[in-house]
Order: C-alpha cells, then structure tokens, then sequence
C-alpha cells in the first residue's frame, strides 16, 4: 500500500487517552527512625494489588545542619554542597520481590557525573529541591535561622533504572538505604578547619498509584492470571575506585572482568577531594591529564592518543567527546550541556564511546583495564574512578512473583 502523507490524513480519529481513572500519591516510612551514620534505612511497599509508577517515586527528607560548637578556635565557615542529598548515603538498593533491580555504591559521585553529563539547564534547575543546585551549589531549602534544610529527590535521579524503565510495576517492593560513614563529602569549609554535623531528622517515599479503568484493568489482570513476564530492561551504571594513583606520569588499571556488555566508560580524577571537608568533592581534577585510553581486551578505545594538554587549554578532544555523550546515549540531535569548555577544565569527564564493537568482544567475558598519561606526575593522595556502563535486563513474572536476570 502506497503510503500517505500525514497532511492528507484527514479522516483519522481524534484518541484520548483515558485509560488512567485516577493517580494518588502516596507516602510510605521507613521501619527504623535510627538515620545515624552508617546505619540502614528499608523502606517496604507491600502492595499485590495495586498498580505504581515507581519512576516518578520521591524521597522526601528533612534534616538539620550545624557547625561544630568547640572550646577551641576554629576558622572558616562550613556551607552545604551541590547534591548533598545524595552524598548522604553510601549506597542505594531496589528489590522486587526480595531480587536486587538496581543498586548504586557512591550515589553521590554517579548522580553528579551523570547529571554533568545528562541535563540541560532547564532540568538542572527543576532539581533545586532535590538538593542539586547547579552552579551555585547553594541548597534553596537550607533556612539559616533554625539550620532545618529539606529534599525531595526524585529516584530516578539516583537510580538509573528508574530513568529507563517507566512503566508501571506491582508486588512487594523495598528501598533499600544506608547512611555514609561521615558526612565530610555533603558539606565544605575551604578556608579553615571548623567542621559540622547533618542530623536527618525524617525520611519518607512519596509513590504515585495507578488506578487503571475497568476496561484496562481486566486486560491487565488477565494478563497477569497467566503469568506474562514483565521485562525490565534499562542501562546501569556501575562506579569503580582506584584509591591511589602511582606517583608516575603513567598508570594502568585493570578494573574488572566484566561478563556484561560495556556500553561507556566515563573516567574522572579527583586529588585529596573524598571525605575531605576542605574540598569540594562535586569537583573532579584533570590533573594534567595528556590521554586516557580503554581496553577491552585487546581493543583500545579510542583508537588514536588525545594528546590533551590542559595547560595550554588544548583539551578539545576530551570535550568533543563530552559533548557527543548525549546525542549517542539520549539519542539528541543536538547536546544541551552544562559544562562549558572552560568549566570542564575544573570538571573533567573522560567520555569513552565503546558501544560498537566486533563479534568476539559480545560473547566472551572481557577484562576491562585502563592507561592514562599526564604530563607530570600524579599528585599524592590522587584518586582514579570509572563508571561503566552496561545493558541490564530483568525478567518479572507478577502472578508467581519470581525475578531473574536476563541480561
């Protein structure tokens, strides 16, 4: 059949959608109210039967922030950091039925990459009050009269799975949350040694419900009667450390051997910045960086060197490769960055585009090693950090409640 130009298309219905009947949010708590360092927070939603869109699920959280009250003198002026919300815990897990979906180490670290690398302006700025406040870094919410500060962090800003997967999902569901350490990473004092305390005070999970109509719900639920899998399928983001870089021009890393397909590697540096509350730990250092390169075995990523050269301000190359990172991986025409080139200087990501690649490389367990140069050595207490990126299927079957990964 000859195809027909939409113009000429003129006895086509009008469709409105209006197989929602109703949406309600909803607001769950934690079982322990113990939100100390290091201590860890469930959240469960106990629901067979009811429908959620968990993608648009908000963490709600009220804390307070003081500066440490000592006897002796103490300098500086302590002031919260961009993304503090997320720099308050070390990890972050979601499980469907007792199965881990998706889980973040370093939320704080991966959600600041991945905003840098992901959001325009305008939805940089629509996430002031999740506590990303892009570049001022000042939190919005923080009331100096009484130190009281809240959030309302999306999930899917801190879990990548949500970002991919939006489809509604039922059964019983669990947020998983544990308390950083110490809190030196969600604030800064770069002018003296005075240090301060975050008390959360409550949290909370705000998710919407879906209430189908009746038409839709029968197809659903018959659906389900029999068991049809629910397929999962969205892009992880997996962080690696290297705590300590030889004092050498050049090192190498062999990260891990990885049996997923790896899609990106993004690479950044940091110099005395982790749990370091002198230092802006959003911050990530070239360190005089002159080429970074991947190896999947025996591939290497990119083919040619960078030749990069920050103090001549000859670091296009690795920024050419920040700036193709959203049209290849959000699939723009055109990119809508955050990072200009100067201020990518003061926040390099190293954009490593390896989604294409040969026969042997997509069937075998591959070990993923990297090697970087600078033009002098790297500096003491240098850290190296990766995130890979990788293809994740789950495969959800509602009615007998069993996950199993796929991919």
């Amino acid at each position: 059949m000859d195809s027909v130009s939409e113009k000429l298309q003129i006895f086509q219905p009008v469709n409105v959608d209006e197989s929602i009947a109703r949406e309600e949010w909803h607001t769950y708590h934690p079982f322990t109210k113990s939100f100390k360092n290091s201590d860890e927070i469930e959240i469960v939603i106990n629901q067979q039967d009811v429908f959620m869109d968990i993608s648009q699920a908000e963490l709600y959280i009220e804390a307070k922030f003081l500066e440490e009250v000592t006897a002796a003198v103490k300098t500086g002026k302590c002031s919260l950091t961009n993304n503090v919300g997320a720099f308050l815990f070390e990890s972050i897990t979601y499980e469907l039925n007792g199965k881990v979906i998706d889980k973040v180490r370093d939320p704080g670290l991966i959600s600041t990459v991945k905003s840098l690398l992901c959001l325009n302006q305008n939805e940089s700025t629509a996430l002031d009050v999740a506590g990303w406040n892009w570049p001022s870094g000042a939190v919005k919410s923080y009331e100096p009269q009484t130190d009281n500060f809240s959030l309302l962090i999306p999930l899917n800003f801190l879990l990548n799975v949500f970002s991919d997967y939006t489809s509604a999902i039922m059964g019983t569901q669990k947020l998983k949350l544990v308390r950083a350490k110490k809190d030196d990473n969600c604030y800064v004092n770069s002018e003296g040694n005075k240090k301060a305390d975050i008390t959360i005070l409550n949290i909370e999970l705000r998710v919407k419900h879906i209430y189908p109509n009746d038409s839709v719900k029968l197809k659903l639920f018959e659906a389900i009667s029999k068991d049809k899998p629910i397929f999962i399928g969205f892009r992880k983001w997996e962080i690696h450390e290297l705590p300590a870089l030889r004092q050498a021009r050049k090192d190498v890393w062999t990260v891990k051997a990885a049996s997923e397909r790896v899609r990106y590697v993004i690479v950044f540096f940091q110099e005395d910045r982790k749990d370091n509350y002198i230092a802006n730990g959003t911050y990530f250092d070239n360190l005089k960086i002159t080429d970074v390169k991947l190896y999947l075995n025996s591939e290497a990523y990119p083919y040619e060197s960078l030749d990069l050269n920050f103090n001549t301000r000859q670091f296009t190359k690795a920024y050419s490769m920040y700036t193709d990172f959203q049209k290849s991986y959000l699939g723009k025409i055109n990119s809508e960055l955050l990072l200009d080139f100067t201020a990518f200087a003061s926040h390099a990501l190293f954009v490593i585009d390896c989604s294409k690649q040969n026969e042997a490389l997509k069937s075998n367990v591959i070990d993923v090693k990297l090697e970087f140069e600078s033009s002098e050595n790297f500096p003491e207490n240098s850290r190296a950090f990766c995130v890979i990126i990788y293809d994740r299927v789950m495969e959800y079957l509602p009615l007998s409640g069993h996950v199993r990964t796929l991919i």
